[in-house]
């Protein structure tokens, strides 16, 4: 089988990319007033992520990539609690692939810098909706997951925010004998790095 490591070159390049792409619009604007605040304590996200995905299992493919949805809820100016679901494409081996859906829940810590750029930490747990598709013995499972993530959020408009979100997730009960995505340990670790657009309200 092919192997790949975690973060391939070309997956840490992209991330850069997007990385230096926020941090220049963000320096470029300034930072928001206390009216109309997205970090206010109250103020709600709703937001849209697209980016790289993969597997860290032994033997997974090249990751692919994913997308998702999510809220936040502001308790105060640093902490928020929300949700999210992604729908994640780990990686494929001819037509067969490997396919994780995490809902989530999670609770985050951001940060006050002087500019509308302003990194974040977060930690969350949820069920991870795990399936293997035309691999000749499909099957699905519900494993359970936690994950850290961290990241950064700039604004770019009167009610709109760009960022980059990093995520690196434990799965449960990960043991498969699929012949395409074979599993020996009973845990697996996911990565993901998206870009983010966000709306406030």
């Amino acid at each position: 089988m092919i192997r790949a490591s975690a973060m391939s070159p070309r997956v840490c390049v992209c991330a850069l990319a997007a990385s230096l792409l926020v941090g220049v619009i963000a320096l470029a604007s300034p930072a928001p007033a206390a009216e109309g605040d997205p970090w206010s304590g109250g103020a709600n996200w709703i937001s849209v992520r697209g980016g790289y995905a993969k597997s860290g299992v032994e033997g997974a493919p090249n990751g692919i990539g994913g997308y998702g949805f999510g809220f936040q809820h502001f308790l105060s100016t640093k902490w928020a609690v929300g949700g999210h679901v992604h729908h994640e494409l780990l990686g494929r081996f001819g037509s067969a692939s490997e396919i994780a859906i995490p809902f989530t829940a999670e609770i985050s810590r951001h940060f006050k810098w002087p500019t509308s750029l302003r990194p974040y930490l977060a930690l969350g747990a949820g069920a991870f909706f795990h399936k293997m598709y035309r691999t000749g013995t499909d099957g699905t499972q519900v494993r359970n997951g936690g994950y850290v993530s961290g990241g950064f959020n700039a604004v770019i408009s009167d009610r709109s925010l760009l960022g980059v979100d990093w995520r690196m997730a434990l799965e449960t009960d990960a043991k498969s004998t699929n012949p395409a995505f074979p599993s020996t340990t009973s845990s697996a670790t996911l990565w993901s790095a998206k870009l983010s657009y966000s709306r406030f309200f």
